[in-house]
């Protein structure tokens, strides 16, 4: 059985039965194939990657947390964001996306399904800082 422990299912997103029967079998595909990429094309797992990037992960959040000035702040988030989800396959685009008329905010990435509408299980499939 999966330990989920630091796993909450927020507004109970999926559903119990996929979390308590489903969930690890996906989970082991998806390490097999990663362990299969690791040993035959010699590229390195998500969360190997991951892993080495703890320091820079700690020293970056280290400097964000001294930061005085909003566009230092939101560089520094940029530089761990990036850290974080390019091991997992997102590719970082910055854009603005308008609220309305006037209002916008700095899109870090849009995740969209295969037809190019965007996701929307997470913030509306958007990452923003």
């Amino acid at each position: 059985m999966i330990d989920l422990t630091g796993i909450t299912n927020e507004n109970e997103f999926y559903t119990h039965h996929y979390l308590s029967a489903i969930l690890e079998e996906d989970l082991k595909k998806l390490y097999k194939e990663w362990a299969v990429k690791e040993k035959e094309e010699k590229e390195r797992a998500p969360y190997s990657v991951l892993a080495g990037s703890a320091k820079k992960f700690f020293s970056l959040s280290n400097q964000l947390s001294n930061e005085k000035t909003e566009d230092s702040k939101k560089e520094f988030q940029n530089q761990i964001t990036e850290l974080i989800l390019t091991p997992l396959g997102y590719s970082i685009k910055k854009e603005e996306f308008f609220l309305s008329d006037s209002e916008a905010i700095q899109l870090t990435l849009r995740i969209n399904k295969p037809d190019s509408y965007p996701e929307t299980g997470m913030y509306y499939g958007e990452i923003y800082l």
